[in-house]
Formats: C-alpha cells, structure tokens, sequence
C-alpha cells in the first residue's frame, strides 16, 4: 500500500461522522471518503507511492509515484483527462488549463479553478507527465466552492479606492478584478489608529483557514508607484471591506499565503 500522511486524524474522522448530514462537516468527511477511496484504486498495489494531505481540504494536497497512462493529444489534455477520470482526487470543482512548463524528462501542467466563470484565488491543481505521458504526480490546492451570488454589489472603481486608502494613497490607475476568495478574512484588516502607526503598518497579509464560506471579491493591483511590492489586494465585493492582500506574482497567478 502507499506510504500516506494525513494530518486529519483518525479520531476527528470519527467524530465527524456522527454529524448530520447537512452540516460542512459532513460533506467534508463524504469528500474525503470518496478521495480516500480515489487514492486507493489509483495507486492499487504501488509500493512507492506517498500521498499527503491536508488539513483543511478533503482532498489530497500531494500524491507522488504515480505511474498512470493517460491519452490526449498534447500534456494539457493528459492532463485534463486524468483530472476528469479520477475527479475526487480534487474534488467537484471546474478546472481550466493555466499553463504548460516542460524540461527534458518532465512536463508539469497547472490547472486553475473557476467557479460561475470567476478564478478561485490560490486553488490551482499541477500535474506532472513523464515523457512517455504517464502522469507522476499531482499537486492540489483546490477547494469545493458553494458561492451562489457572484454578482457584485460595489463597482471596480470604489474597490481600487479602498484598496488604495489601504496604503494611505489615492489611486490614479490600477486594475481590479473580480474572483472568488476560499479562505479566512485578514488578520487586523482596518486603518491603523496614528500617523505614527501609519508609516509602519502594512495591509494585513491574506490567511486561508477550513469552515470559511467563500467570499466574493475584486482583486486589486495598484500602481507600482502606490505599491512597489506589486501586491494583490482584495476587496469584498459585497460590504466593501477591506480584505488584506496576497503575494503578486508579475505574469502569473497570485499565490494566497497561509
């Protein structure tokens, strides 16, 4: 059998099923009994084959040693097929095609999850292929979403000026987007109380946490003038709060720190 670390222990497992059945608890253990059992029919008898998950998703976050064929034209349709077939390895989500990255042996595809259209901030799933095609490994971040309204109630101008009043500055320019954020409210988000504070306070830095109903929210991105660490800050796209903000990574998807 796989070498497998699971960092939900058998007891809360326990615990959690003898929840009702309406309760986020259990469609949590219902997923991750279902991931569980994805696991187990991929890797069969496979000696080699570490699976690590993790705390706050009911899928695996890691599963590496695999050796499964796959079919497709190139890697992003291996790649898509093999999330397709074995779909409870990441859960009842939608994913797309991000990008594709190759060396000489291995191929490493990233899928991004959407919901209703809008990009789920940070939940990315990476699929690694041979050069044979064979899927080795598989990376997920990804998170069952429930959001029903994704229909904003504030306009992209007023979240570029509060993520701007952030920092104390007035934007002159920026990019906001709108997209799904599955995790917890930043830490002490607010204005600091002095001047003095002012000068020293940054926004407060995104952290993720399980049980946190997912929220609506325009992702800002400042001038670099405003904010030369080129952050994504985010806005609630419903009371207009002030979220916090994630890492920004120039050309690519933002990363959301936990």
């Amino acid at each position: 059998m796989c070498r497998a670390t699971i960092t939900v222990g058998a007891a809360l497992l326990a615990a959690l099923s003898h929840v009702a059945d309406a309760s986020p608890a259990s469609k949590f253990l219902k997923l991750r009994q279902r991931a569980e059992h994805a696991v187990q029919t991929i890797t069969g008898r496979a000696q080699d084959v570490t699976v690590r998950w993790a705390v706050d998703r009911p899928t695996p976050a890691m599963v590496l040693g695999l050796q499964v064929p796959t079919q497709g034209a190139d890697a992003s349709q291996r790649a898509v097929r093999f999330v397709e077939q074995h779909q409870d390895l990441v859960g009842p989500v939608t994913l797309r095609p991000l990008d594709v990255r190759s060396t000489r042996d291995l191929t490493v595809v990233r899928l991004q999850q959407e919901h209703r259209g809008l990009v789920v901030l940070g939940a990315v799933a990476t699929v690694a292929l041979d050069s044979g095609g064979r899927v080795t490994a598989l990376h997920s971040a990804t998170r069952p979403v429930t959001l029903k309204d994704v229909r904003p109630r504030l306009t992209a101008s007023r979240a570029l000026a509060v993520a701007s009043g952030a920092l104390h500055s007035r934007a002159s320019g920026g990019v906001a987007r709108l997209a799904i954020l599955a995790g917890a409210p930043a830490r002490g988000a607010g204005e600091p109380r002095s001047g003095a504070e002012r000068s020293a306070c940054a926004p407060p830095e995104v952290k993720g946490a399980p049980d946190v109903t997912a929220r609506l929210v325009f992702e800002v991105t400042l001038p670099m003038n405003i904010d030369p660490r080129g952050r994504r800050h985010l806005v609630d796209a419903h009371s207009g709060e002030y979220v916090g903000w994630q890492v920004g990574v120039i050309g690519d998807g933002a990363e959301v720190r936990r």
